[in-house]
């Protein structure tokens, strides 16, 4: 991870999206802020999707969860801004707590993050073991299994497997 920060802030007056998720991507990818669009800013509701897509076509996928289970890796952390709590501010997360702010001000939010995002690979022989990860998570969110270990050490497998690949797609 390198952190990046926001090239723009949110804007109360114009209603103009910040670009603190488009400043979080391209940390965990370690590209610049240019190099990375600004989802938010340029494709509102959808922003998720179009980051999907753009991260698919990269040989990344995005898993979302509400439990960030301690882990090692590095993950976006979502939650209510403590500049205004009515906008949703995104910062750099890993072992439980913030450890890059992309805002200037670095205070990262107001209480507790309501969720997570994780980068993993799309290796197309990963593909199965990731869906089966999303869909334990989502059974863990309803409340329909108690087997959180399992589950866990799941996610811990594919954000190991991402790290590995990640240093040796860059060492070559």
């Amino acid at each position: 991870m390198k952190p990046v920060d926001m090239t723009s802030e949110y804007n109360l007056i114009d209603n103009k999206s910040g670009d603190c998720w488009r400043a979080c991507i391209a940390s965990l990818l370690e590209l610049s802020a240019n190099d990375v669009p600004h989802f938010v800013g340029e494709y509102g509701n959808r922003y998720m999707e179009k980051t999907r897509k753009w991260l698919n076509e990269r040989g990344f996928g995005l898993v979302e969860t509400r439990y960030h289970g301690g882990y090692n890796s590095f993950l976006i952390a979502s939650g209510p801004s403590p500049r205004s709590r009515d906008v949703t501010h995104s910062v750099i997360w890993q072992n439980g707590k913030m450890v890059h702010d992309p805002h200037p001000s670095r205070t990262g939010l107001w209480g507790l993050p309501y969720d997570y995002s994780i980068l993993v690979p799309l290796d197309i022989t990963e593909i199965g073991r990731l869906q089966a990860a999303i869909d334990r998570w989502a059974i863990c969110e309803r409340g329909e299994i108690t087997d959180l270990d399992e589950t866990i050490n799941a996610h811990e497998g594919l954000l190991n497997l991402a790290s590995v690949k990640r240093i040796k797609s860059r060492d070559g």
